[in-house]
């Protein structure tokens, strides 16, 4: 696998509890379990942090299950290899490397083995206020996003 953000690597771990440790208090995860022989184990994460935003990699060797409260950010999942599913309540959609996924915080994210993907996570409220300032005007509901585009006309989750 190739590592993207190298420079701002958070962990390269095969020890669960360190990356439930890691999901749990940077990320806000609420549950974090592997699928399968856990003895096949291993996970790397990295992170470049901005103000309102952050560009995270993320990549498993073995299938793993995360859980997400909901919070200030929306998730735009950018899947590099691999497959998973990410489901919003009763709405899912299978991730693969044609498909954009953008979700709230709240969302279940399930990663097959060899998974890999860039996670572009940006605060709701700032999304909201550039917006406005784009717009002249505040929108009057909240901003909602699809569950996910693909590189083809027509297609979404």
């Amino acid at each position: 696998m190739v590592r993207y953000l190298k420079a701002f690597t958070i962990v390269a771990t095969r020890e669960i509890e360190v990356m439930r440790s890691i999901l749990f208090d940077i990320y806000g995860a609420r549950s974090f379990e592997p699928i399968g022989e856990q003895s096949l184990f291993f996970a790397e994460a990295a992170a470049l942090y901005l103000d309102s935003s952050n560009m995270c990699y993320c990549s498993c060797g073995s299938a793993v299950r995360v859980e997400f409260h909901d919070d200030d950010y929306v998730r735009l999942q950018i899947c590099l290899s691999g497959t998973g599913r990410t489901s919003i309540g009763q709405r899912r959609v299978d991730v693969n490397s044609t498909v954009i996924v953008c979700s709230p915080a709240e969302a279940v994210l399930e990663f097959g083995q060899s998974f890999e993907q860039l996670v572009l996570r940006a605060k709701q409220s700032t999304l909201e206020k550039d917006l406005t300032i784009l717009l002249g005007s505040q929108p009057k509901n909240r901003i909602s996003f699809d569950l996910s585009a693909s590189g083809q006309v027509g297609q979404s989750g």
